[in-house]
């Protein structure tokens, strides 16, 4: 019988712990607006973006540059979009607006944290942030994605990934992105309104569909949904 309380009660401790972890997982909300810079240091890139993400709506968008470039998810409409500077044979530098219709899923900036552990605490710059970590191993490739929280308010920090390149799997990579101005709240539906550019959208050019994903949502190298 002692035996049998026993089993009960670490049965129970491991199931209020295993519920703990879960919850103290960061929950980034349905709704939220951050800026951040995207940076590849092999290839010495450096991209500031504004992203919108709205799960209730299904829609969402990336600003790059201010809005040099300009892309959005929208999911409800089938649809992709992305408003860009073109230079061709007839024109120089134009605004354009392209639309690919299809499967579309809005696309976050933020990685899902699930399946990421809490190793400890680093201070990044002058934020005290709580260090959650998750290593996958395909074969003798390891990657490393490490996701930085601010300790006192659970807004995100940093993201970093360090392993093989996710298209093609061929060379090491990093990469990480820096945010800022984090804020969860209802999004104006006039954010995603792209005729609002007053541009004519025509079809991407360009080859098949893998790769007009890829170009008309370049965050989806980085982020996957």
């Amino acid at each position: 019988m002692a035996v049998g309380k026993i089993l009960l009660t670490i049965i129970l401790v491991k199931s209020v712990w295993s519920t703990s972890l879960r919850d103290n997982v960061p929950l980034w909300g349905n709704s939220y607006t951050v800026e951040g810079v995207l940076q590849l240091p092999y290839a010495e890139l450096k991209e500031p973006f504004t992203a919108y993400y709205d799960a209730t709506t299904n829609q969402s968008r990336i600003d790059y540059y201010g809005d040099l470039v300009v892309t959005m998810q929208l999911q409800a409409k089938n649809t992709s979009i992305k408003i860009a500077y073109m230079t061709t044979e007839l024109v120089l530098n134009k605004k354009s607006c392209f639309l690919v219709n299809g499967s579309s899923p809005i696309q976050s900036v933020l990685p899902d944290l699930t399946d990421f552990k809490k190793v400890g605490q680093d201070s990044i710059g002058s934020t005290m942030t709580d260090k959650w970590v998750r290593v996958m191993t395909h074969g003798k490739k390891k990657n490393t994605y490490t996701m930085w929280v601010d300790s006192e308010t659970s807004a995100p920090v940093r993201y970093e990934m360090m392993g093989y390149d996710t298209l093609l799997g061929s060379h090491y990579d990093k990469y990480y992105l820096d945010y800022s101005n984090f804020q969860n709240k209802t999004l104006n539906a006039s954010v995603f309104d792209y005729t609002s550019f007053g541009l004519t959208c025509s079809g991407f050019p360009g080859p098949g569909v893998s790769e007009r994903r890829v170009l008309i949502n370049p965050m989806v190298e980085y982020l996957n949904g």
